[in-house]
């Protein structure tokens, strides 16, 4: 499974399982205030891929993310740019 569809796997079961949201409706464009997530929520969702792919994503970045599918480029990028900085560090540059 390539990391991008893990990441939406990952935002779609919270919306299903915490939310209620349909997981049949959750696609890229579905919008975050469309289906109803409260902001408790949303932090909590946030918090859990943090904590799932061992991330951190600032309130800078979160800003302005609107739909399922910013949500999971965010995600995908912060993995990208852990592996390079692990890659560099093993490196040992």
């Amino acid at each position: 499974m390539d990391v991008r569809r893990e990441v939406h796997s990952a935002v779609e079961n919270f919306l299903t399982d915490v939310c209620g949201v349909d997981g049949a409706t959750v696609t890229d464009t579905t919008r975050l205030s469309d289906v109803e997530v409260e902001s408790l929520e949303l932090v909590a969702l946030v918090q859990e891929l943090q904590r799932r792919f061992d991330i951190a994503l600032t309130d800078e970045r979160l800003m302005g993310v609107q739909t399922v599918g910013e949500l999971v480029d965010l995600v995908a990028l912060r993995l990208d740019e852990h592996a390079t900085t692990a890659d560099r560090v093993s490196l040992g540059e």
